[in-house]
């Protein structure tokens, strides 16, 4: 199977989703699955994967968000060279992390365009948000994208 691993992270800091990405992809790729990794980067910093495994969403900025810092592209110009690397790789499935926060416009833009199976993880659960409450109508068509 050619599966994408969607993150909105930058993959070249540590922290738990990057690192649940990096062994996702890494179990995948033993189990004799086409992978590639899609997230942010910083370039001075090492991506830690094989090159033919990455693809950049481009550079990350730090953003201060639940009392961390976040490192997240807010690269719109990226979106229509990303939405053509979906369609060219044909991927049986694309797995996103984090696909609805509302701070984040790549992984939106990317369930809007293309028709592989759609799964999402949600690294993080509150009660209550009050920016999940607000932005609720107009995710809806987005989480409804979702296949799993």
């Amino acid at each position: 199977m050619k599966i994408a691993l969607v993150s909105p992270y930058d993959i070249t800091w540590p922290g738990g989703v990057t690192a649940h990405i990096s062994y996702l992809a890494r179990e995948f790729l033993d189990m004799g699955h086409q992978v590639k990794i899609l997230a942010p980067h910083t370039p001075s910093r090492v991506v830690g994967l094989d090159s033919e495994n990455f693809f950049s969403l481009g550079r990350s900025v730090p953003i201060p968000t639940g009392g961390s810092i976040a490192r997240l592209s807010l690269s719109v110009w990226m979106y229509p060279r990303v939405r053509r690397y979906l369609a060219d790789g044909n991927f049986d499935i694309v797995h996103f992390h984090e696909p609805l926060a509302p701070y984040v416009f790549m992984p939106l833009a990317m369930l809007q365009n293309h028709n592989s199976v759609n799964i999402g993880t949600f690294h993080a659960f509150h009660e209550s948000t009050k920016l999940y409450k607000i932005f609720t109508p107009f995710i809806r068509q987005w989480f409804d994208r979702l296949d799993g």
